[in-house]
């Protein structure tokens, strides 16, 4: 079982960028090249080198954030030697959605480079350059919306509430998640007809499950359900 660590966060928390860049090694840099180029000659893979936030401060009021790319995280993951040169916690959102017959999960697909074929809460990713507001910090509603309209395609116009309940850090995987609570105002029937019109191939199936539903859809698929959602579930008491 995966380390968590929980993190208390407070309702009107601010995500800040810092300034401060952290000097990668040349041979550091070389390490992470080399992953990265392997990975780009597996045809199966989706990969794009974009920039995420690296958590380097962590308070309930506020959460400090540096710009890093994803292919050093990537080859982090794949190594994990470049735990200690790179240093990187991505900060991520994982959604906690309810449309009006239960809670939204979702099935990884085999296009996505971690956990393949796992189901999570859904959406889930982290946050890159769109969740910048014109104030210089990162946007948490503008990120968990345009991953619920990407990934589920769900409109953010459904969204009726939307509330950031905790973070949880995976020590294992060095990231930082965002727990998010949302109402969205569909039923499992729209989610379905959504999920049809997504834009990316994140997700290969979609489903909704009701509370009285959940343990059972645990004990049938805990070995495939990507751990953070497990924890989730936990911190919610719905395991």
């Amino acid at each position: 079982m995966n380390e968590i660590v929980r993190h208390d966060v407070a309702a009107n928390l601010e995500i800040s960028i810092s300034g401060h860049k952290n000097v990668i090694h040349k041979e550091t840099e070389a390490k992470v090249d080399a992953i990265w180029d392997a990975a780009l000659r597996v045809s199966d893979l989706t990969l794009f080198n974009g920039t995420l936030y690296s958590v380097t401060d962590i308070s309930p009021q506020r959460i400090t954030v540096q710009p890093t790319e994803y292919k050093r995280f990537f080859a982090q993951t794949h190594d994990r030697v470049l735990v200690d040169a790179l240093g990187i916690r991505p900060l991520a959102c994982t959604g906690v959605v309810r449309c009006a017959d239960g809670l939204i999960f979702a099935k990884r697909s085999e296009a996505v480079t971690l956990n393949q074929g796992f189901w999570e809460l859904a959406p889930s990713g982290v946050f890159d350059d769109t969740a910048k507001n014109p104030r210089g910090t990162l946007d948490t509603r503008t990120v968990f919306a345009s991953e619920l309209f990407e990934e589920l395609g769900i409109p953010a116009s459904t969204i009726s509430t939307h509330e950031v309940l905790v973070a949880l850090e995976d020590k294992e995987q060095n990231s930082i998640d965002l727990i998010l609570s949302a109402s969205v105002s569909i039923d499992a029937s729209g989610v379905i007809k959504c999920f049809a019109t997504r834009e990316t191939d994140e997700y290969s199936e979609v489903s909704v499950i009701q509370d009285k539903d959940i343990r059972d859809f645990i004990a049938k698929n805990a070995a495939d359900i990507v751990p953070i959602s497990l924890d989730i579930l936990d911190f919610l008491k719905l395991s």
